[in-house]
């Protein structure tokens, strides 16, 4: 039991991580594109939130009340997003892209996290648990942000 309660707190810890990063690329959108600082500002403090929700959830996990299907959750394909996503922002920094891409590559970022959500929620359905909820939290404020930034981007970018 101790060794899937490590991984899935692995797990969680990973989900963590692209929530903060997620947040530093909206926080480096706000310095940015002036015109959209507000925008960038509440999205980025709601991905910090989520972070929240996830750690909130690792205390869950640590007594043993989580779903064992939440172990087979693909551990090398969340590490790859957070390594991808760390260098893009890397890449930002050094040299601010255009509106247009930056925006894009957000929305591509919300489709992403969108999809790991609703696949944890798809694994954990039958569950009845805590990690359920808040990956069914975290799936809808994913589908709201893409909603968002397409809206965004649409009176916007174009």
């Amino acid at each position: 039991m101790k060794i899937k309660i490590e991984k899935a707190i692995q797990l969680l810890r990973l989900a963590e991580e692209l929530e903060w990063q997620m947040s530093d690329l909206y926080m480096l959108y706000y310095k940015l594109y002036d015109e959209d600082k507000a925008f960038w500002w509440e999205i980025a403090n709601e991905e910090l939130k989520h972070q929240s929700l996830l750690e909130a959830g690792e205390e869950f996990v640590k007594i043993g009340k989580f779903p064992e299907e939440l172990l087979e959750i693909e551990k090398d394909t969340l590490e790859e997003v957070v390594g991808v996503l760390g260098k893009k922002i890397e890449e930002y920094k050094k040299k601010a892209p255009s509106k247009k891409e930056a925006y894009e590559y957000a929305l591509k970022m919300e489709d992403s996290a969108f999809e790991k959500h609703y696949q944890y929620v798809m694994v954990v359905e039958k569950s009845d648990s805590k990690i359920l909820d808040i990956f069914k939290r975290l799936n809808a404020a994913d589908k709201d942000h893409y909603e968002r930034i397409k809206k965004l981007i649409e009176g916007s970018v174009n």
